[in-house]
């Protein structure tokens, strides 16, 4: 702009003055959002487990046990009971209440997922000297399919922990 155009301009408009700075101040930051429906879905699984004895159709501490999300091709789980999916991280879980267990299982589970992890192994045992039922096994069998995460587990070889270990298929959530 050239003097010229300047004065035209400071003729047209007339005198102008600086106003305050009255921009609205940023809002304040939000709190994280309360996922109310999964705490109370993971607390249902924690009193189940807790109140209701072992069924019949429900797998014994020696049964292998095996889920696939029903858009996935069945032979998912074919490939990752045979181990064909490489474990890139491990979770022991023996010695643990299944409260506590429950709890260190999601953030190991959301953990992986986010740092793009395919498949883990989850050690839960056998069961075997936990009296009635084999609490962690049940945990994990009625936990896992709730994890949005998971997409297939299966027991694992027989090298690898067996019936008293899982293999579980992740679905990344890592943004790239």
């Amino acid at each position: 702009m050239n003097d010229d155009d300047r004065h035209l301009f400071q003729r047209e408009i007339g005198a102008i003055r600086r106003l305050a700075d009255d921009r609205h101040p940023p809002p304040a930051a939000r709190p994280r959002p309360e996922p109310q429906h999964s705490r109370a879905d993971d607390a249902a699984v924690l009193a189940e487990l807790r109140r209701r004895p072992l069924a019949a159709g429900e797998i014994p501490a020696g049964e292998e046990l095996a889920w696939c999300r029903s858009h996935l091709d069945p032979r998912i789980l074919t490939r990752l009971r045979r181990g064909h999916y490489k474990v890139q991280d491990e979770l022991d879980l023996h010695h643990l209440n299944t409260q506590n267990a429950a709890a260190l299982l999601k953030r190991f589970v959301a953990g992986a997922a986010h740092d793009g992890t395919a498949c883990v192994r989850v050690i839960h045992g056998k069961g075997l000297r936990s009296p009635g039922e084999p609490k962690l096994k049940l945990l994990c069998q009625r936990l896992l399919p709730r994890l949005r995460q998971v997409l297939a587990f299966a027991s694992a070889r027989p090298a690898d922990g067996g019936s008293g270990a899982l293999y579980v298929l992740l679905k990344a959530t890592r943004r790239i």
